[in-house]
């Protein structure tokens, strides 16, 4: 069985505005309530589909 998790906030902003913020994924930490850090796998460090992300909980 897998693990799910899931919320939802409104958030007063541009869909722009909170891209540039969670596409930073160094800074999770700083707006996730349950990942408190993660890092790249790979360089480039740019998002793309199916990219190796670390998130720690």
């Amino acid at each position: 069985m897998a693990y799910e998790l899931s919320d939802s906030i409104t958030i007063n902003a541009s869909p722009s505005a909170v891209f540039n913020l969670l596409k930073d994924i160094t800074r999770t930490g700083e707006w996730s309530a349950q990942c408190y850090r993660a890092h790249w796998n790979e360089v480039p460090r740019v998002l793309f589909l199916g990219i190796c992300l670390d998130f720690h909980y």
